[in-house]
């Protein structure tokens, strides 16, 4: 892993065929706030309905992007957050795997 390596190696593709997943709509963000720390997790489930294994060696955090540059709209998206994982995760043919992103702030009192 290095600064350089922005990009998912394996995107595992949306569907129920062999080597796919299905991506489930993201819930709404939880954002909590106790005492100076401020938290927002971001919860998404994904399915393997393909009919065997699939391993998952790295998650990401990708949000729409909508920027102004004069009077020039550019839409797309950015990668907030890459992760690869410690070790691979397997998910079994029917099963689900819950991926939780949290973001923690603490403000200064």
């Amino acid at each position: 892993e290095d600064f350089e390596d922005y990009f998912l190696q394996t995107q595992i593709p949306e569907g129920a065929g062999g080597g796919q997943l299905n991506h489930a709509a993201q819930e709404i963000p939880s954002i909590s706030t106790v005492s100076t720390t401020k938290k927002v997790e971001w919860i998404r489930y994904l399915n393997n309905n393909s009919g065997g294994a699939i391993d998952i060696n790295e998650v990401a955090l990708v949000s729409d992007m909508k920027a102004l540059f004069g009077t020039v709209i550019a839409i797309g998206k950015i990668l907030m957050s890459r992760d690869h994982l410690a070790s691979t995760v397997t998910v079994p043919s029917t099963g689900q795997l819950k991926v939780i992103y949290t973001i923690q702030l603490t403000y200064p009192s």
